[in-house]
């Protein structure tokens, strides 16, 4: 360890993930032995975080369902030109959505739900929309004030605090999963179309032999990401404004009283624990890569200005332990012991 990056407390050298430590004892001994000055935060209610989410959204997810034009659509009251509205608001929506998880395919987070394979629907929605507009249906999809504000969201968010793209991912992939095959069933009745025909292809998911085996899959993948309880709750506002974004195009295509702007979500500054674990790992030398700055250390050409303290540490102090008590799956997967 350089001095300029301080002396770490407990382990010798190399990739703080190893299992020696400088006084000989196995790290586990270390870790319960030694006073970090790092707040072990609310695990029992973030730790799970689809079951966080899905807490959090419940009031608004139920808001959603309960839009005239959805509930509507439920009880099999479905107009063919507001269907193919929302088609249309479908298909902006998710080219954006699927461009930025493309971009962030690597995401230290956002990589665990990352299923092109299994997920993406352009290519059925653009099935859906020649079906109902024929072939020159590219020129026949406007994109409404609603849907607009929706995409600008994403796209900001993707240029800003991709992390919290994971919000939207989880609103609607998951919300067509479960009540979008109830949907699929209504649309094919109220619009005479046939199960396995065109005209609903955008909630047929051919890869996914068990929906309920997937989401299970999805939400171990969310659970796993080792997210603060910082960031988890930056996440969970996002969701619910993912909702409420999605709402606002209920409304607009019924023709009704449209919402305001969800307001932005913003992410406190402070690394995300995962997000520097996955960009310091390989990195050779021996340098602990959550070690503080020495007080009145100062940064050389080669070694930048440490990044602010991980949030409930003291500036002398390595995360480290916090990431490994809180997020210990996350920590083996990422540095598996060598």
């Amino acid at each position: 360890m350089s001095l300029s990056m301080g002396t770490c407390p407990v382990f010798s050298n190399g990739c703080p993930f190893r299992t020696t430590c400088s006084s000989g004892r196995p790290l586990l001994s270390e870790l319960d032995a030694a006073k970090w000055g790092v707040a072990i935060l609310d695990q029992t209610q973030k730790e799970r975080l689809s079951v966080y989410l899905k807490t959090q959204t419940r009031e608004v997810h139920t808001a959603a369902e309960n839009v005239p034009f959805i509930r509507d659509f439920a009880q099999g009251i479905l107009d063919r030109g507001q269907y193919v509205q929302l088609l249309i608001a479908l298909y902006h929506i998710y080219v954006a959505l699927e461009e930025v998880f493309d971009t962030h395919a690597n995401h230290p987070v956002l990589r665990g739900m990352y299923f092109p394979a299994d997920l993406a629907r352009v290519e059925s929605l653009e099935l859906d929309l020649e079906y109902f507009l024929g072939p020159e249906w590219r020129s026949q999809i406007p994109i409404s004030p609603c849907t607009k504000d929706y995409v600008q969201r994403v796209r900001e968010l993707s240029a800003s605090q991709p992390v919290l793209l994971l919000s939207h991912a989880y609103t609607r992939y998951l919300g067509d999963l479960r009540g979008g095959q109830a949907l699929r069933v209504v649309a094919v009745k109220a619009l005479q179309l046939r199960a396995d025909g065109p005209g609903t292809a955008f909630y047929r998911f051919d890869n996914i032999v068990s929906p309920r085996d997937f989401k299970q899959r999805y939400r171990a993948a969310m659970d796993a990401t080792g997210l603060s309880p910082r960031i988890a709750d930056a996440v969970a506002q996002e969701a619910g404004a993912s909702f409420l974004f999605n709402i606002r195009i209920f409304q607009e295509i019924g023709a009704g009283p449209v919402l305001p702007l969800p307001a932005p979500t913003v992410l406190a500054s402070g690394p995300d624990v995962a997000a520097a674990h996955a960009a310091a790992h390989g990195k050779e030398g021996g340098v602990c890569p959550f070690a503080a700055k020495a007080p009145g250390a100062a940064a050389t050409a080669a070694e930048p200005a440490a990044e602010p303290a991980a949030e409930g540490a003291g500036a002398e102090h390595c995360p480290f332990p916090f990431i490994l008590v809180h997020a210990p799956r996350l920590a083996l997967k990422m540095h598996p012991l060598k």
